[in-house]
């Protein structure tokens, strides 16, 4: 969506092909004092130094039973003159008497009986190795985790639970432990309003709200391996899909029985078994993909491993809209809140009307169109699209041209 300047020509350094150059020092809109202080946040919000120290710690204790095992396997070796060959190696690092320390132990766990001391090595340096392994696996865990907790019991997030397209729970106050356990049995764990516990997401709607001069809502999904959340289905909005963990693969399908759906034309029955539409698409998205879905298309989704995404959704601006804000916008001028006879009076047994009601229809086409080609009323219809009651609440002698 190309944006305009306000004044002058916009002039752009390109490089092969016509890209344009980027500064390094510009991320998006963010400055770096912005985007300094963001991530110093998510670093504390997820306690990334405590988790490092643990996976410090974790990779430190499994270096001794390693070097252990290492030591008694060498000993088992046919190799001639080991000890004499480490120790020359040895020396020229290590000072006399600390040489002739590690000599000693050296000498007698490779000429003693070695049996015990390698079969406790190899497995002390597997559990130590597997609980390093582990906290690896666990630090990204319990990153998602503070975040979902705090998106899951946030007093103004909706939680849905949701499995195989029957919805279990909706607008659920559960813990994050009682959540769990729900996914643990199969089910998906759908946050609606996810922006309204997180500042990352909040940051997120507000861009896509400020491009699309509509509110965004973001739905955060967590799915477990081979299960899906709905089937098919529509929806009113443009959807984005943001994969951020795992796999999913996606069909959509273009559809012909109410391509343009809005709430008023929504039927209980979506009656997807009717569609005839030959256009169907199927793909896969990994982290780090995104897929856009127009509004009103057909899709499913089905993970192939344990899933996180991000669903964006903008309700796109439909020739409604315009009608529903100039309900709100006339009410502040008096030709517009006349009361009006628009059945003859003459039909029901009064007087004739005074006035014809086509000279007055002219009149409000005539009003109308002076309106709609006032610039302010367009700009005032944009802030509507983004927040309807702060526009409205700010509207007083300022609606009329």
């Amino acid at each position: 969506m190309p944006r305009q300047a306000n004044s002058g020509a916009s002039v752009q350094r390109t490089g092969k092909r016509g890209v344009p150059y980027s500064s390094p020092w510009k991320v998006g809109e963010l400055s770096l004092t912005e985007l300094a202080r963001r991530v110093m946040h998510e670093i504390q919000e997820d306690d990334c130094f405590g988790q490092a120290a643990q996976l410090a710690y974790s990779f430190l204790c499994a270096l001794f039973p390693f070097f252990l095992f290492l030591t008694m396997l060498l000993g088992n070796l046919p190799i001639r003159n080991l000890l004499d060959r480490m120790m020359e190696v040895l020396a020229q690092v290590q000072p006399g008497d600390a040489l002739r320390l590690v000599q000693e132990n050296l000498h007698q766990l490779i000429t003693g009986d070695r049996g015990g001391l390698l079969s406790f090595g190899l497995v002390a340096a597997l559990w130590t190795s597997s609980s390093a392994i582990t906290a690896i696996i666990d630090s990204p865990n319990r990153a998602y985790d503070a975040d979902f907790a705090a998106m899951v019991e946030g007093p103004r997030s909706i939680l849905r639970v949701v499995r195989d397209g029957r919805l279990v729970l909706d607008q659920a106050r559960l813990s994050w432990a009682e959540a769990q356990g729900y996914y643990r049995r199969g089910h998906t764990l759908l946050v609606r309003h996810a922006e309204w516990s997180s500042t990352m997401l909040e940051a997120l709607a507000e861009e896509f709200a400020s491009f699309f001069h509509t509110p965004a809502d973001i739905q955060v999904y967590l799915t477990p391996h081979q299960s899906q959340a709905f089937g098919w289905h529509d929806d009113l909005e443009e959807v984005f899909i943001i994969q951020v963990h795992g796999c999913k693969e996606y069909t959509i399908r273009q559809n012909t029985l109410n391509p343009w759906p809005v709430w008023d034309n929504m039927p209980a029955d979506l009656r997807y078994d009717r569609e005839t539409s030959p256009i169907r698409l199927t793909c896969r998205l990994e982290a780090g993909d995104w897929l856009s879905i127009p509004s009103g298309w057909w899709h499913i989704a089905q993970t192939q491993t344990e899933s996180i995404h991000l669903s964006i959704e903008v309700m796109s601006v439909v020739r409604l809209q315009p009608l529903e804000f100039l309900e709100h916008r006339l009410a502040h001028d008096p030709f517009w809140c006349q009361r009006q006879a628009w059945v003859p009076q003459a039909e029901a047994g009064g007087p004739a009307p005074t006035e014809q009601p086509p000279y007055l229809w002219e009149d409000m086409r005539a009003q109308l169109h002076e309106v709609l080609a006032h610039e302010q009323t367009w700009q005032a219809f944009l802030a509507y699209l983004v927040d309807p009651r702060r526009a409205l609440s700010g509207e007083t002698s300022a609606c009329q041209p």
